[in-house]
């Protein structure tokens, strides 16, 4: 069974938000562990892996978004 582009995209959304909080989190709590200051950049780390993958998330969803005004499209 073959997904359809938007489904693809959406499902992809949960990996990407995954990634960008394991990755951030993993650069901080290496940094961490370089510069002794533990939990600081642990910390920053996994806002910022947060806050990237809301934004992935957001720019989905104005894509994805319908606009009112529009007419409707056959599909």
């Amino acid at each position: 069974m073959k997904l359809p582009l938007r489904d693809a995209a959406a499902a992809s959304l949960g990996i990407e938000l995954f990634l960008s909080v394991v990755l951030a989190g993993g650069a901080g709590w290496w940094a961490d562990g370089k510069f002794h200051t533990a939990p600081t950049f642990l910390l920053v780390g996994f806002v910022v892996g947060v806050l990237a993958g809301l934004r992935s998330v957001l720019r989905f969803a104005r894509r994805d978004a319908v606009d009112p005004k529009a007419p409707p499209t056959k599909p």
